[in-house]
């Protein structure tokens, strides 16, 4: 039932919302509207000049109904003018004369019953004298339908009250929906990781800056400060490794020490269902800002600094953040001179400051659609060479669910992993973009889960799902 009430969330606030305004709709009718009641007959006209019962036409009724004589003679009735004004009769009684047939209707509407019994009977016991001035005759008003007197009261417009609160809760609700979508969108990605069988293989954390927590060992902070890992002067405030230009953290000498961790664990995993260690990676996402970019950097970094030559292509052609984080220009030769300039590779392929760390920058593409390039049989060519000359060749690529790019490079890949940001990416979001690679027969190798929390808001200890992670590792050898 919950799994059903997540998914249809949405829904049921929209019923809901609507059901209570309907309710509120009700009870303001029964407050605010007046109850009345309501009652009508019909009445047969003859002429009863010389007995002979002749019916009265239709056009004659209806001229006499034109006028008030019928209400100016109910009026006069002695026992109506004790009750009554002629302003109260011609409020509460409405006549109605028929076009194809000698009758006339009389509805009656009052505030309660007894009114509407009293002005009805009135109606019965005189028809001669209300109907004298017909014409020039006497007719007889006989009655063929009798009275309709209620015995509990009508609230005249009641159900369009109510109708309209109805439609003001839908309307405000599909508003509130759509205005605060992220409430109504499930961030949690368990019941897709479960519902497709891929396995979580690394957990970065969010970056907590760069101070030393109290559960931190004397001999790691020691041994750290005499690495100049981390200066005494650092503050957990300090940001000098994380770039707000290209919205990137990278692994330095000043990176927090869960951030090795994380990613130290990330390349023993990739060890393990790696048996040859080395291939072509694809990393991609759901959405936009999930932080693919910033795990496949790392995790070259850190495959790098274990004596691995590893080079990193970017091949997000709609949002170069690979090739700004190592501060490359945009019109440094890279993958698009290589397929259509016929440049070299060792002409495209840049060194970094990290030891046997290499990028392969998109290019001057400017002018290109991205597909064009990504699905050129040149392009697949060139990765399957490249990828024999390093051990592990890292691929940046666009979101799974905004374009089809990373689906063009997956031919050539040996594994595929698409980084989650935690508390921020939505469950349908992350369905959508494992189906497109299912029907795309694209195996997912791994989901790496960005931006989990280490500590609670009260600096509690690590959450469960990540006592595995040991805060008393040290990822060396990167050779900064």
């Amino acid at each position: 039932m919950e799994k059903y009430l997540k998914k249809y969330r949405r829904l049921v606030f929209l019923l809901v919302f609507t059901a209570a305004s309907m309710i509120i709709g009700i009870i303001a009718g029964l407050i605010f509207i007046r109850p009345v009641f309501t009652s009508s007959a019909s009445y047969l006209v003859t002429d009863t000049s010389g007995l002979h019962n002749e019916i009265v036409h239709p056009a004659e009724i209806r001229e006499f109904f034109k006028h008030d004589y019928f209400l100016s003679h109910l009026a006069e009735n002695e026992k109506v003018k004790e009750k009554f004004t002629t302003g109260d009769l011609k409020r509460m009684v409405k006549l109605t004369a028929s076009r194809t047939s000698p009758t006339f209707k009389v509805k009656v509407t009052c505030k309660n019953s007894t009114d509407v019994y009293f002005i009805h009977k009135i109606i019965e016991m005189a028809p001669r004298k209300l109907t004298g001035e017909m014409s020039d005759e006497i007719f007889l008003v006989i009655n063929i339908e009798s009275a309709d007197f209620p015995e509990s009261p009508k609230r005249p417009g009641f159900l369009t009250l109510v109708f309209i609160f109805a439609l003001i809760g839908a309307a405000g609700s599909v508003w509130f929906i759509h205005t605060h979508e992220s409430m109504f969108r499930q961030t949690s990605v368990v019941e897709s990781v479960i519902r497709f069988k891929v396995p979580v293989i690394a957990k970065i954390p969010t970056h907590q800056g760069y101070g030393f927590s109290a559960e931190t060992s004397e001999f790691t902070k020691n041994f750290l400060k005499k690495q100049t890992i981390v200066p005494e002067s650092a503050r957990k405030t300090d940001t000098s490794a994380y770039n707000p230009d290209r919205n990137t953290i990278m692994i330095n000498s000043k990176t927090s020490v869960e951030f090795f961790d994380a990613f130290r664990d990330f390349y023993t995993n990739l060890s393990e269902i790696n048996e040859p260690q080395s291939g072509l990676i694809i990393f991609t996402s759901p959405e936009i800002g999930d932080g693919k970019t910033t795990a496949a950097i790392n995790l070259g970094i850190t495959a790098a600094a274990q004596g691995k030559s590893v080079l990193l292509i970017d091949c997000n052609l709609r949002n170069r953040r690979l090739t700004r984080a190592f501060n490359m220009d945009r019109d440094t030769p890279g993958l698009y001179d290589m397929v259509f300039e016929h440049i070299p590779v060792k002409d495209a392929i840049l060194f970094t400051e990290y030891h046997s760390l290499f990028v392969l920058p998109q290019g001057n593409s400017r002018n290109i659609n991205p597909l064009t390039l990504l699905t050129r049989p040149e392009t697949l060519s060139h990765l399957r060479n490249i990828k024999n000359m390093f051990d592990y060749v890292i691929v940046d690529t666009p979101p799974v669910n905004a374009y089809s790019d990373a689906l063009a490079l997956t031919e050539a890949a040996d594994l595929v992993f698409m980084v989650i940001r935690s508390g921020v990416t939505h469950d349908d979001e992350t369905e959508r973009a494992l189906k497109s690679l299912e029907l795309s027969e694209v195996k997912v190798n791994g989901i790496v889960l960005n931006d989990v929390p280490l500590f609670h808001e009260n600096h509690s200890p690590l959450a469960p799902d990540l006592k595995n992670i040991s805060k008393n590792k040290f990822i060396s050898g990167f050779g900064i």
